[in-house]
């Protein structure tokens, strides 16, 4: 099955609180649920961030009901490739962002190595979460969450923000 991206509202990570739009990848969805407490308006959602079976796994409470994250998760496919402008970089295990070199580099990321993303809070940029290799990447973008769910959606690219 090939990867969908999908945004939902967390409302906690592990139990603790954690409120972010996030783009998620529906491949890396392990099991969701209802959430017993509200039944109707939230769902309990277990999403793998590494490919291997025994890798970190968070517990997500959703702010959605079950049956919308279904049909969330349930898209169909468009565009695997998107274009995105990337502002800077850090790889995992590294201490300092490296700036691209010309600060307006464009890369093309396959959906299906997008691990997560979230919106930054000045509502502009958002950090991505891609593998590379076994570790991870951040790409801090000049796009929101909300830009690349319309970039994977439409045949169109995006273009700096």
């Amino acid at each position: 099955m090939s990867a969908i991206l999908a945004i939902v509202s967390t409302l906690q990570k592990n139990r603790k609180s954690w409120a972010k739009t996030l783009l998620i990848n529906s491949s890396r969805v392990a099991a969701f649920h209802k959430d017993e407490q509200s039944p109707l308006s939230k769902t309990i959602m277990y999403y793998r961030l590494n490919d291997q079976e025994r890798g970190e796994t968070w517990e997500l409470q959703l702010n959605h009901a079950m049956n919308t994250v279904a049909t969330r998760l349930m898209e169909d496919e468009t565009n695997r490739l998107i274009k995105v402008q990337v502002l800077a970089y850090k790889e995992q295990g590294f201490a300092r962002e490296k700036p691209t070199t010309t600060n307006t580099e464009i890369q093309e990321l396959c959906v299906d190595n997008i691990v997560y993303a979230y919106n930054l809070d000045n509502g502009t940029q958002s950090y991505c979460f891609i593998n590379k290799g076994l570790n991870f990447v951040r790409l801090l973008l000049s796009h929101t969450v909300e830009d690349l769910s319309r970039a994977y959606s439409t045949s169109s690219s995006l273009s700096a923000s």
